[in-house]
This record gives C-alpha cells, structure tokens and sequence, in this order.
C-alpha cells in the first residue's frame, strides 16, 4: 500500500473531532492511547485557572490541528506544549487571549507552524 492510501486509510479508521477544553490537555492525534480519535481542532473556553496542553507527535503526514482561544471570560492563559517542532524541541506557546490561534502540519518527524497569531518560541 502505498504512504497516500495508509494516510486516507488512517484518517478514515479515526474519528475526526473538535476539542473544547478548559483545562490540562493532551490533544489527540490518533495514537493507540487516543482510541483512533484525532483532534482537527481544539477550542479553548474559558478556563477557570491557568493551564498546560500537549500537541504529542502526530500520526500521518500531512496532518493538521488547529488551536484557538475563543473565549477567555476569565482572562486565564494556557500553555501549549508541542513535543518535536521544526524550530525547537518542546517548544511552548502562551495562548493569553481571545482569537489568538495557531494551525500545525505533521511532516513525519515533526509539526511546522502553518499560521498563528501569538509571539513566543514555535511561532
């Protein structure tokens, strides 16, 4: 089987969903420990405290995850913490504020930033 009929294969055994999250998390993307589900999207809403995320490896290349703040009623921020990125390893992000946002593609050993709205080290 060929790497573009395991990706279309891979995307279509998984569930696609959008993550709305509050708190501590580790966005899905498809592993064994995810259950098949894949994140295409996480929403932040207002958290009640300030909070870390994870964006583990992903699982096809190609694949893509966006992160949005869109709503922060009690100006809290979150960390996100991205294991294996193009400019650095571990690299974390604040998300601090309404519409911030940042969209990432797996490209087999690593994600790069496709586009983001916030300033710190994997922007």
């Amino acid at each position: 089987m060929g790497s573009a009929n395991f990706a279309y294969s891979r995307k279509s055994a998984a569930l696609l969903g959008n993550a709305q999250v509050s708190g501590a998390y580790t966005i899905k993307t498809g592993r064994t420990a995810d259950g098949q589900v894949i994140d295409s999207s996480v929403e932040i809403v207002d958290p009640a405290a300030d909070f870390a995320m994870t964006l583990p490896d992903g699982t096809y290349i190609g694949q893509t995850v966006l992160v949005t703040f869109t709503s922060d009623a009690n100006t809290k921020d979150c960390t996100l913490t991205v294991t294996h990125h193009q400019a650095v390893d571990a690299g974390s992000e604040p998300l601090d504020a309404v519409d911030e946002h940042m969209l990432f593609m797996w490209k087999g050993t690593e994600w790069v930033t496709l586009d983001y709205s916030t300033a710190g080290d994997i922007a």
